[in-house]
C-alpha cells in the first residue's frame, strides 16, 4: 500500500498540491481534497482511498471550472454541461457539479430568463424610441421591474405618436 511521503504547494497556483506517494509524484489535488481527507505526511493509503481521492479532486476541478465560466455572465444547465465536457470532466461528475452550481444559485433559469428579457426590451426600446430623453425613462422603468407601466407607456407612445 502506497505510503504518502511529501505534500508540497504547487508553484504556479498556490491553492493545489503536489501528492507524492512513495518519494514519487502521483497528482496535484486542491486544498478541499487535501482537508477533505485529511492527508499528511507518513500516511497509509488504501486503494480505495486513492480512488475516492482521484474521483474527488476530479469533480474539485469540475466544479472551479463551472465557477470561471459562470463569473463571466448568466449562463443555462445545459451551456455549463457542454463546457465540462469540452474540457474532459467526466459524466457522473458533471451530474455532481450541477447539483453544486443548482445548490448554490449558480445557475438559476429564472434569473436568467429575467435578466433575458430586459435585455430584449431594452433593445426593443432602443430600435423603436427616438427620443432620447424618452428613452431614457423608459429604460429606468425596466430596471425598476415595472413592466406594466413600462408597456403602457409604450402603447400610449404609439397611439398618440
Amino acid at each position: 500500500m502506497p505510503k504518502v511521503t511529501k505534500i508540497e504547494v504547487q508553484k504556479k497556483n498556490k491553492e493545489r498540491f503536489n501528492l507524492f506517494l512513495d518519494g514519487e509524484f502521483e497528482m496535484g489535488i486542491d486544498i478541499d481534497t487535501l482537508v477533505k481527507f485529511n492527508l499528511k505526511k507518513d500516511q497509509i493509503l488504501e486503494p480505495s482511498d486513492m480512488q475516492n481521492i482521484q474521483e474527488y479532486d476530479h469533480y474539485r476541478r469540475g466544479v472551479n471550472l463551472a465557477i470561471q465560466y459562470l463569473s463571466y455572465k448568466k449562463r443555462t444547465e445545459r451551456e455549463v454541461i457542454q463546457y465540462l465536457e469540452k474540457n474532459d470532466i467526466q459524466s457522473n461528475a458533471i451530474q455532481d457539479v450541477i447539483d453544486y452550481c443548482y445548490k448554490e444559485k449558480f445557475i438559476d433559469h429564472e434569473d436568467y430568463a429575467e435578466s433575458l428579457k430586459i435585455i430584449i426590451i431594452r433593445r426593443y426600446l432602443l430600435f423603436r424610441v427616438w427620443k432620447k430623453d424618452y428613452l431614457k425613462s423608459l429604460l429606468k422603468i425596466v430596471e425598476h421591474g415595472r413592466y406594466l407601466y413600462l408597456v403602457l407607456s409604450i402603447k400610449m407612445m404609439f397611439s398618440y405618436g
